[in-house]
């Protein structure tokens, strides 16, 4: 079950409103399969080549615009839920959609740096992120590394091919 007590220190810590609808639907969908059990889980093949078209449209609306796109707008236009689509992304992908979208910004981060960008805080802004600690954040949480090593890493790789 999703703990609430996430989405507040989430909420605290500058998450975006993104993170924060999902983390809700994520909560109500936990919610509603403990009081119905199965009842939200499909094992029809028709239910899966949905799901994997669900899940893929996801994808392409979260890669077009990863930095502005709204967890509701994609669910309405895809004719579900924010739950539905929240739980189907997750189920079928193994990752929240919140997850996919900072794996999407992060490596956008990573290729403008590589590219020679170089303000942190324009950066963050250009790519969605509520200010730059957020996007050192994301960036740390995702690759594993804090954004001034991978920074530093990326200007070596960019000085040996020059």
């Amino acid at each position: 079950m999703v703990d609430p007590r996430e989405l507040v220190v989430g909420l605290r810590r500058g998450m975006d409103r993104f993170e924060v609808e999902e983390g809700l639907a994520r909560l109500v969908g936990a919610i509603a399969e403990r009081g119905a059990p199965g009842r939200l889980t499909a094992l029809r093949s028709t239910t899966r080549a949905d799901h994997d078209r669900l899940v893929q449209h996801a994808r392409e609306a979260i890669v077009a615009d990863p930095a502005w796109v709204d967890f509701s707008a994609v669910a309405e236009s895809l004719g579900h839920s924010r739950f539905h689509t929240s739980r189907v992304f997750s189920r079928v992908t193994g990752m929240t959609l919140s997850r996919y979208r900072n794996r999407v910004r992060v490596a956008l981060a990573l290729e403008r740096l590589a590219d020679g960008h170089e303000n942190i805080a324009i950066l963050s802004t250009e790519l969605g992120f509520v200010d730059q600690s957020h996007l050192m954040r994301v960036v740390h949480a995702t690759a594993g590394e804090r954004l001034g090593a991978l920074r530093a890493r990326l200007g070596r790789r960019r000085q040996d091919l020059s």
